[in-house]
């Protein structure tokens, strides 16, 4: 497994070495893809920024699903979390992605688009494990105050279909159209940094 991944890291900085943007795009969102079914990949998870009415706010999400066609990325979250009132008032959202491994960093800008009750929501909620559907069943919203710790117990297995649908209430799919992707790669050999731009249609190197 070792010799694997140091074999796969060669690769990826060979391929993150050469001068073709095109090449290194298309492993840019290789890796976003990967990122999603696996809790150990490095952009599995994400801090995404939002616009708060005074100042911009940032948190760490699971990255749920990539599409690499379109250039959208998405994540979940609950109705009555305030960054959804956030992307209501001002869908502009930022995506900061970080690899060790690679020493590689991943700047992505885009509008959201909110997925609620319809047959987005409804896919990705079909696809959700039931512990993931359990973080949605708490009776207050996020960042109420608490006189002591709220914890649910995930790995519960009798589950009433009366609280699942009122879990599914509270179901949010974010969807971003990624229109820029900042990217910068540190290596002994020089750093390189590039800004692929999908409004423009244009990749170009950038000075680090």
């Amino acid at each position: 497994m070792l010799g694997f991944l140091i074999l796969f890291l060669s690769i990826m900085s060979d391929i993150f070495l050469q001068d073709n943007l095109d090449q290194v795009e298309k492993q840019i969102w290789d890796m976003l893809e990967k990122g999603v079914p696996s809790y150990k990949a490095s952009f599995h998870y994400v801090s995404v920024a939002t616009i708060a009415y005074d100042k911009p706010e940032l948190r760490t999400v699971i990255l749920r699903d990539v599409d690499v066609q379109n250039k959208e990325i998405s994540f979940h979250t609950d109705l009555r979390s305030p960054k959804v009132a956030q992307l209501k008032n001002n869908n502009a959202v930022s995506f900061l992605f970080y690899d060790p491994e690679t020493r590689m960093q991943l700047r992505c800008s885009g509008k959201a688009t909110l997925h609620y009750k319809d047959a987005h929501a409804e896919l990705a909620w079909g696809k959700s494990r039931l512990p993931s559907r359990l973080t949605y069943t708490n009776i207050l919203p996020s960042g109420a105050d608490l006189p002591a710790p709220d914890l649910i117990d995930l790995n519960r297995t009798e589950v009433s279909e009366e609280e699942l649908e009122k879990a599914y209430d509270n179901f949010v799919v974010v969807t971003s159209k990624i229109n820029q992707v900042d990217w910068l790669f540190l290596h002994y050999k020089g750093h390189r940094r590039a800004l692929f731009d999908y409004v423009k249609n244009s990749f170009q190197w950038k000075q680090v």
